[in-house]
């Protein structure tokens, strides 16, 4: 038997035309060269927008229809659940020290591209580097379908909810995206006390040793599920 959990990604807000026509003028002076840090940009800026819209929300919580309600209530929830993740911040840049250069240049374009917007003021340093500390080890990947050892990875978005599920090599959650939403789905009975696990990428026909060294080079830690210390037990007898 198989259980299948939905996420759906929160409503989309729509941003007054003046905004939008001065984002789209700044834009036309600056620009991004890298994938990576166009994707970083894009991160960065969705958090800056619904940091933004939540406090207008909370602002004018009593003037709320039912509607807008359920949006500050998604919108408040996944900011909770968001801080509770772990920052990989300073592990991330002790194993790419090229990132912090990276890190700046993104930075400065989007105090560009923000620039004379209501958003500018929510773009701070200690956000930005909040974002992506989180971000990394915490995203999750969209991949080209069908998903194989060569599927191309078209970018990432952040489920928080999900972020706290741990890796295993032998996992029993799937993960599956349908369109915008993200699928949970069980691959066998679960226990009533058996914790979920994910598979963090493609590793299950690695060797143990090299599983363990992808797995702390992406994600910041040393894999000890199950497999790994049966493997590694069977190595060292």
């Amino acid at each position: 038997m198989s259980t299948t959990a939905q996420l759906k990604p929160t409503a989309n807000i729509g941003l007054p035309l003046d905004i939008v026509e001065t984002i789209s003028a700044n834009l036309a002076n600056f620009d991004l060269h890298k994938p990576a840090e166009h994707d970083n940009a894009r991160i960065v800026a969705g958090i800056v927008v619904k940091t933004y819209v939540l406090a207008q929300l909370q602002a004018h919580e009593n003037e709320l229809d039912a509607n807008a309600r359920s949006i500050l209530n998604a919108y408040a929830d996944d900011f909770v659940t968001f801080d509770d993740l772990q920052s990989n911040e300073q592990q991330l840049i002790q194993s790419f020290p090229a990132l912090l250069d990276s890190h700046i240049t993104v930075y400065k374009f989007l105090a560009a591209v923000f620039d004379r917007t209501p958003f500018a003021s929510y773009l701070t340093p200690a956000l930005f580097r909040r974002v992506l500390g989180k971000e990394a080890g915490n995203a999750f990947g969209i991949w080209q379908y069908p998903v194989f050892i060569e599927s191309e990875c078209l970018g990432s978005s952040i489920y928080p909810a999900p972020s706290f599920f741990n890796h295993a090599c032998e996992h029993n959650i799937e993960k599956r995206r349908q369109g915008r939403k993200m699928e949970f789905v069980t691959t066998r009975d679960i226990d009533a006390d058996q914790e979920l696990y994910i598979s963090y990428g493609m590793f299950e026909d690695l060797e143990v040793h090299e599983r363990q060294k992808m797995l702390f080079e992406q994600w910041h830690f040393k894999c000890g599920c199950p497999k790994c210390e049966r493997q590694l037990k069977e190595i060292a007898a």
